[in-house]
């Protein structure tokens, strides 16, 4: 985490308001008055006082806090910190308050190797914010926010991803639902995660992998730069379009056109090809690679065409 972060975070941890300072922990492990835990003595604290000033809010005088929860409650996971509401029927809220600054929920990682702390690893999972509901007979996770290392860290090398996982209805597995920089190139993927870490690797920054099917309640359109054409004649013209679809006007009688596309494919893609209110000649695609296609006609042509080209593998 960059430092310029930790101080005023650790200056938020540290910082006690004079509203709250008659709150005190007052039992931890069987022993009362007030106390400070201490390490390995970590069970449970009760605090006192937190009666808010508005007594209508109808809050309990106090909240259970568990610490490193042994999981007699919870077998589900190792629990540092566990705050339990009165039980009463009110919402259980953990409420970040800052003045003149930004609230942060920050969720960190340290390798230790016994001896020293050591870099986080490709694939070790940092934190993340989850969603469990009771079932009837335990509460698994069943939706969450979580974040993971895409490459083991270094002082310049910091790669980290961030997926969205969901259970869809009539399932009890997690799925994921959108992840952001999955291989660590900044793309973003729709679906096909198995578990949370295991989601398919992103194609680059600025694409979309979809698992299933793109659909569009409306139009699907394409924006951006085009390419240029060579080979259309003197006064030949991009008309509009992109390297998806577009359309070209020749100059003069020709019998082919390159366009060269803005931006290399991966693959030479699928093109389609069909000249504009016109019947003859018959246009055909005679050369198709990632940087450039070529429009061949059966005859000398002097007029527009148009085409829309799909990436495919």
């Amino acid at each position: 985490m960059p430092r310029a972060l930790l101080a005023p975070l650790s200056a938020t941890l540290l910082f006690l308001s004079p509203a709250l300072a008659a709150a005190q922990v007052t039992s931890v492990n069987g022993r009362t008055g007030a106390v400070v835990p201490a390490v390995g003595d970590y069970k449970c604290a009760q605090v006192t006082n937190c009666a808010p000033v508005n007594a209508a809010n109808n809050w309990s005088a106090y909240q259970v806090i568990g610490l490193n929860h042994l999981g007699t409650v919870n077998p589900r996971i190792n629990v540092g910190l566990q705050i339990v509401g009165p039980g009463t029927g009110e919402n259980n809220v953990v409420d970040a308050f800052s003045y003149n600054g930004s609230s942060q929920y920050v969720a960190e990682r340290y390798d230790w190797n016994g001896r020293a702390f050591t870099p986080v690893k490709k694939g070790e999972g940092i934190g993340g914010f989850w969603g469990a509901a009771y079932d009837g007979r335990g509460d698994p996770v069943d939706a969450g926010l979580t974040f993971l290392a895409t490459e083991t860290q270094t002082t310049t090398f910091n790669g980290m991803d961030a997926e969205i996982w969901y259970t869809p209805n009539g399932s009890t597995a997690l799925t994921e639902g959108f992840a952001v920089s999955t291989g660590g190139l900044g793309g973003v993927t729709v679906g096909g995660g198995t578990s949370p870490g295991h989601a398919p690797a992103d194609l680059g920054n600025g694409t979309i992998d979809a698992a299933d099917s793109i659909v569009t309640m409306n139009h699907f359109r394409t924006m951006g730069g085009h390419g240029t054409i060579t080979g259309c004649g003197a006064s030949a013209t991009f008309a509009r379009g992109t390297d998806q679809a577009g359309v070209i006007t020749t100059g003069g009688g020709v019998t082919s056109c390159t366009y060269n596309f803005a931006k290399t494919w991966g693959a030479p893609p699928v093109c389609m090809v069909q000249i504009y209110k016109a019947a003859r000649p018959t246009p055909f695609v005679s050369n198709e690679l990632a940087t450039s296609i070529t429009v061949s006609f059966s005859a000398s042509f002097n007029g527009t065409f148009q085409y829309i080209c799909m990436g495919v593998g």
